[in-house]
């Protein structure tokens, strides 16, 4: 893009775009040292659809100077900048439609009307699965080696959208996301008039949760649900009334129209984050200490 500035300037813009494609340092690497031949000021930008290819780009330093491209941005950014531009044309108003088709533009922010009434909300079940795409983006170094990887995700088991971080033979799986349905779980929503919850689980063959080796697995986790609690406006383990699962060592919730009112959370990213920040923070008391984990491996959940 050659460009003139309001004052004057001149300028030359040079823009990688990714859409699945994973992001190319080698290739941008080679556009910086194009840009270097340019005549006038000449810059390097990355455009691309997830977090992921993103954060890719920004950790990249551009060879023999050791400095990083001069932007790093999302689809949606660019979505959210020419939706302010006052005079579109037709060309100009087609592209944006096509952006919208494509999921390249920012998604609607989950109602409180939606909330509570998922299946009779479509838009409201699309926000969560958007949701579910964007938290697999993000970072969950937090959770122990052995359960990490790629998490999967799930748009629907067991009554939950949710990352999986499993083990062999569920041994133990860590799951968190949305509590959508309360049947399979068998724990209620923490505000019903509210609608659906976050959760946080921790899972393993009942068997296993009866094993004698459990008892310093249990007093860890004992240890942690005053803060849990604190955080959370729930914290079951197994056995404790309300939880009716037996395949739940642990189980979390806290009402999500609650995380995204308190945190003033208007737009999708801002939801978005506001989730995680909620659900790592859980992680955080779990497993940062470095203390839960061997426990776990002691007892015999060693998948």
């Amino acid at each position: 893009i050659c460009a003139e500035l309001a004052d004057g300037q001149s300028e030359t813009i040079y823009s990688e775009h990714k859409w699945d494609a994973v992001c190319c340092e080698k290739q941008l690497q080679a556009y910086h040292q194009i840009a270097k031949q340019s005549s006038g000021n000449a810059r390097l930008v990355f455009i691309g659809r997830t977090l992921k290819q993103r954060n890719v780009a920004s950790a990249i330093k551009l060879q023999p100077e050791g400095k990083p491209l001069d932007g790093c941005y999302l689809w949606e950014d660019v979505f959210t900048v020419l939706d302010a531009v006052a005079e579109k044309g037709e060309i100009f108003c087609q592209f944006k439609e096509f952006m919208k088709i494509q999921g390249l533009s920012p998604g609607e922010p989950l109602s409180p009307v939606g909330l509570i009434s998922l299946v009779e909300e479509p838009k409201a079940r699309l926000g969560i699965e958007r949701a579910i795409d964007r938290l697999s983006e993000m970072d969950w170094s937090v959770v122990p080696s052995r359960y990490c990887g790629n998490p999967k995700t799930s748009y629907s088991q067991w009554g939950c959208a949710h990352l999986v971080f499993a083990t062999k033979d569920w041994r133990p799986t860590v799951t968190l996301g949305f509590l959508l349905d309360t049947h399979d779980h068998r724990v209620s929503f923490t505000c019903p008039t509210k609608g659906i919850d976050l959760v946080l689980r921790i899972a393993a063959p009942p068997a296993a949760l009866q094993a004698e080796g459990m008892q310093p697995v249990m007093a860890e986790l004992q240890r942690r649900l005053p803060r849990l609690r604190a955080a959370a406006g729930s914290a079951l383990l197994v056995g404790d009334a309300g939880n009716g699962n037996p395949w739940s060592l642990l189980i979390v919730q806290k009402c999500l129209a609650d995380v995204i009112e308190s945190a003033q959370a208007e737009t999708e990213s801002d939801q978005h984050e506001a989730i995680y920040r909620v659900l790592h923070g859980w992680l955080t008391i779990l497993f940062a200490d470095g203390l839960l984990d061997p426990a776990l491996l002691v007892a015999g959940l060693d998948g």
